[in-house]
């Protein structure tokens, strides 16, 4: 049965027993993850260059785009451009990652759309 309809039939100690126990199921994960995450971004080892990268830049080039990022003061203050900006740094330097899984393409055969 589901959460409402078993809420609906049960008498009020039980529902409200009920509820606490989905919830704190529901919830105990995320509490986790998210003290986690606090603990983290809390700690020294945040300032350390090393414990940050960006998405799609291989590992040798993070300090050559934070570097030139820096010089070009591309930051949040750019607003809606941030990641366009970012992304054109990124091309210009070459310091993308090699894909995991490249997308092989090849000419259609026939008609195609």
């Amino acid at each position: 049965t589901s959460l409402p309809t078993y809420l609906l039939k049960s008498k009020r100690h039980s529902a409200l027993t009920g509820f606490e126990n989905e919830m704190i199921n529901r919830s105990t994960p995320k509490v986790l993850a998210s003290r986690q995450s606090a603990h983290r971004f809390h700690s020294p080892e945040i300032l350390w260059p090393a414990a940050h990268g960006f998405a799609g830049v291989a590992e040798r080039g993070v300090e050559v785009l934070r570097h030139e990022l820096q010089r070009r003061n591309i930051t949040a203050c750019v607003g809606s451009e941030l990641d366009e900006r970012i992304a054109a740094v990124i091309l210009e330097l070459n310091v993308m990652e090699a894909p995991t899984n490249p997308i092989i393409t090849t000419p259609l055969l026939g008609g195609g759309c």
